[in-house]
């Protein structure tokens, strides 16, 4: 059974040992903050969302409206509003031209997309794949139809009478009785699902679901109310997004990454307990204690001081000028859970290596390329395991791919939905339940490891 003075005197020991290295300390402490300072100066002017154009492919399949329609309405256009063009070309290439030209309110005039007309889906999605493009917007068939259906519908509500009952009543009282309108009644039921798609793990194609969403909605809003020509303005502070700069972007994973690194630091140290002259490991085996009571009181330490390099890590970001949108002490969980895996890396490397500069260097130079394979700095390939599977903070399902398998990735991602764009725990639940799973199952194999090599056979 495991004895909780027995653990808590093992964490006060290397307390001790460690205070009595003073530059281990002040080195695991603030050298994380340290590189947050040099990445401020590398990245701060490097402007990469807010009012920003986005790239997205648009494959137009409308069919537009029924020529009889288009002949009547050629004659009435007064009725409705609508220009030549829209009536010619349908509703679709209408919104698509509207898209094309719109920009952000403000004097500078950015254009909101850059739209790519393509013909071929899987062309858009390879272009997708390859982040050339943000998105892919796909107007249906029946675009055009349920359009005319919002707008014949809107005349009934306030005419009490559809168009082509008011068009068939002109006809019928011009010619004194003899004439009626004989063309297909102007749609009033039709619907159509207009599909925005992307990788749902990608921030750029989230914000750009958003931004189409509230065109799809304003341009039916103004099309219905018969006030035509539509005019569309999208306020950025309507999808949440605010001009991040790279540096501003990259602070999640410069946070998990700081707390990752100090694995080495602490690998190296619990090394060195096999160099010193009373070889400490040894001495410990010739007592009562149990491996995972050392094991234990040795995490304890870490868990005690991530807390404390967490709150480092937050304050030199804040001092740079980094302004979470989302709760501090939210993110903070995360920051502290992502402490198992480092925990898990720490054992790792204590069970490869007897020699401190050996343990030190492995998790420096090891830790650097996890944090690129788990987006921390840039966007990393894609490499699809299973598709559409895993949820993300929108709530939509993103690819899970071969880098899903480290907690790093969940935990920046986490970290990001949170601190930049005000997601809850709630909706990162799924990332929080990796964190906990993945970091779980290598500490367990880690302390295992540690535990058969340093308290067992001849070290």
């Amino acid at each position: 059974m495991m004895n909780l003075p027995t653990f808590l005197a093992v964490t006060q020991r290397i307390w001790r040992e460690m205070k009595r290295n003073r530059f281990t300390l002040v080195i695991l402490l603030f050298l994380p903050g340290f590189m947050i300072f040099v990445f401020f100066f590398a990245f701060s002017g490097v402007r990469t969302a807010g009012a920003a154009t986005y790239g997205i492919a648009v494959i137009n399949n409308d069919e537009g409206l029924a020529e009889e329609i288009k002949q009547v309405l050629r004659y009435d256009s007064n009725s409705t509003g609508l220009t030549e063009e829209t009536i010619e070309n349908g509703f679709a290439a209408d919104l698509i031209e509207i898209m094309n030209t719109s920009t952000y309110p403000g004097e500078d005039e950015i254009p909101i997309f850059n739209v790519q007309l393509m013909q071929n889906e899987e062309d858009a999605k390879k272009l997708i794949e390859d982040r050339d493009i943000d998105g892919l917007v796909v107007f249906p068939e029946e675009f055009s139809n349920a359009t005319m259906a919002a707008v014949n519908n809107a005349h009934y509500m306030q005419n009490k009478m559809y168009i082509h009952d008011l068009i068939n009543k002109s006809i019928f009282e011009g010619s004194g009785g003899f004439l009626q309108y004989t063309g297909p009644p102007f749609p009033t039921r039709d619907n159509a699902t207009v599909e925005i798609i992307g990788d749902n793990g990608f921030l750029n194609y989230q914000i750009v679901e958003m931004i189409v969403t509230l065109f799809l909605n304003e341009y039916t809003e103004e099309v219905s109310s018969l006030n035509y020509p539509v005019e569309i303005t999208i306020d950025i502070d309507a999808i949440n997004v605010r001009d991040y700069s790279v540096y501003d972007t990259i602070v999640p994973g410069m946070i998990i990454f700081g707390i990752l690194s100090q694995a080495g630091i602490i690998s190296a140290f619990l090394s060195s307990e096999l160099q010193t002259p009373n070889r400490t490991i040894s001495r410990l085996r010739l007592s009562l204690i149990q491996p995972w009571e050392y094991i234990i009181g040795a995490s304890v330490l870490q868990l005690l001081i991530s807390p404390i390099q967490i709150a480092v890590l937050m304050g030199m970001s804040f001092i740079l000028g980094f302004q979470p949108e989302g709760d501090i002490l939210q993110g903070f969980v995360i920051c502290w859970l992502i402490t198992l895996f480092a925990l898990g890396i720490t054992f790792v490397a204590g069970a490869i290596f007897t020699s401190p500069d050996a343990a030190g260097m492995s998790i420096g130079f090891g830790v650097t390329p996890l944090a690129f394979a788990s987006g921390a700095f840039m966007d990393v390939p894609k490499i699809t395991l299973i598709p559409n599977i895993f949820p993300t903070a929108t709530g939509a399902l993103r690819d899970f791919t071969i880098w899903d398998f480290l907690p790093s990735t969940h935990a920046i991602n986490a970290l990001r939905s949170i601190l930049l764009y005000n997601f809850s725990l709630v909706d990162v639940i799924a990332e929080i339940v990796l964190i906990v799973i993945l970091s779980g199952m290598l500490l367990v194999l880690s302390i295992a490891a540690y535990s058969k090599r340093r308290f067992t056979g001849d070290i």
